[in-house]
């Protein structure tokens, strides 16, 4: 099964009371089958996540048992170390791809919050590549994009699993670290351009957004992006029920050629789009569908 729509959740540093409970009941419950869930976990948790997912059955496969599985293609639930050292591997403290390979399937590339002076996206992506996982590599633009897919060296070392397991996260320079989300008509070119650069090469990778997503505000990049990133948002009690109602969008159609561009900054929830003139009929069934599913679920975790 192709699973378009990618959910990365980045726990970054911090961990709530009561969240093995809930993502318990998430996995004990899951039936959803259009979304591909990864989770970046501290260091610390990686182990703890491997414990929970294998009491559910929900097997975290490393990059060698994907290869000799058949049905690790299927899964939807993936697990990502946060980052890795490459230069300096075997210093203390310092913890390598080659550490984490068993852990894992992924590692975040090239993090705002990672980031060095000196730190060189390319030589971070081959490391992880030759450690057979999968990076999950964020950009400030296309541009940058660009430089990585022209290093011959970074291409030459993605085998075809990998290359059709790429994962692009468009997080622009000027709206790291502020409150809000990027309006969505200043990422449209963006996302243009990063998708033709891999259409070029044959690159069937996903193209994500992050930065400050949230229940409110993420409706018009689900309907750009082949995935969202979530931050603090991923461990609010909001997040797994935020998956449920992301999954019921998919399933509904996301919102296509309507009259008015969807900006985060002109909807600043979905009742907003209900109550918008200006859009498509197909658009206002959809917002009308999500809202009701939430009240819904609502209703039901209430009984």
């Amino acid at each position: 099964m192709h699973l378009v729509f990618f959910v990365i959740s980045n726990w970054k540093g911090f961990l709530r009371p009561n969240f093995e409970q809930d993502l318990n009941v998430f996995l004990k419950q899951n039936k959803i089958d259009n979304i591909t869930n990864i989770f970046a976990v501290p260091f610390v948790s990686l182990n703890m996540l491997n414990e929970v997912f294998s009491y559910h059955k929900k097997s975290i496969y490393t990059y060698s048992e994907q290869k000799n599985n058949p049905t690790a293609e299927d899964s939807n639930i993936f697990l990502s170390a946060q980052n890795s050292n490459y230069v300096g591997k075997n210093s203390t403290g310092n913890i390598s791809s080659s550490m984490l390979k068993d852990l894992c399937t992924h590692i975040l590339c090239g993090h705002s919050e990672t980031r060095s002076e000196k730190y060189s996206l390319s030589e971070h992506a081959i490391d992880i590549i030759t450690n057979n996982l999968i990076p999950i590599i964020f950009v400030e633009n296309h541009l940058e994009l660009y430089k990585l897919i022209e290093n011959k060296s970074f291409i030459k070392s993605l085998s075809d699993k990998q290359i059709n397991k790429l994962t692009v996260i468009l997080e622009p320079k000027h709206y790291i670290g502020k409150a809000s989300a990027a309006p969505i008509h200043e990422l449209e070119e963006d996302f243009k351009q990063i998708k033709n650069l891999l259409k070029e090469r044959n690159i069937e990778g996903k193209v994500c957004y992050g930065g400050s997503l949230n229940k409110e505000n993420i409706w018009p990049y689900v309907d750009l992006f082949d995935g969202i990133c979530f931050g603090r948002f991923s461990l609010s009690t909001d997040f797994f029920p935020t998956i449920y109602e992301i999954s019921s969008y998919l399933k509904n159609n996301k919102y296509q050629n309507s009259n008015k561009s969807l900006d985060s900054n002109t909807y600043k929830n979905k009742q907003d789009l209900l109550n918008d003139n200006s859009l498509t009929k197909e658009n206002h069934n959809t917002a009308k569908n999500l809202t009701n599913n939430k009240s819904q679920n609502t209703e039901a975790r209430d009984k």
